[in-house]
């Protein structure tokens, strides 16, 4: 019970967002694979990058 709550809950729930960004992309009339291909690349592309995908989330967070 603890490796559920510790690793497959949150790997659940990105896998859920995933799939809920996917279809309301889709609601919207684009390709959801063209989208997430492009949201991670232009954030993980390189370490600055990350550094201001960081800092932008972190008051979401």
């Amino acid at each position: 019970m603890k490796i559920f709550r510790e690793i497959l809950s949150p790997l659940i729930a990105v896998v859920a967002a995933f799939i809920v960004g996917g279809i309301i992309v889709v609601l919207i009339g684009d390709n959801p694979f063209k989208t997430f291909g492009l949201l991670l690349g232009n954030y993980f592309g390189s370490l600055r990058d990350v550094g201001y995908m960081l800092f932008y989330a972190t008051p979401l967070i």
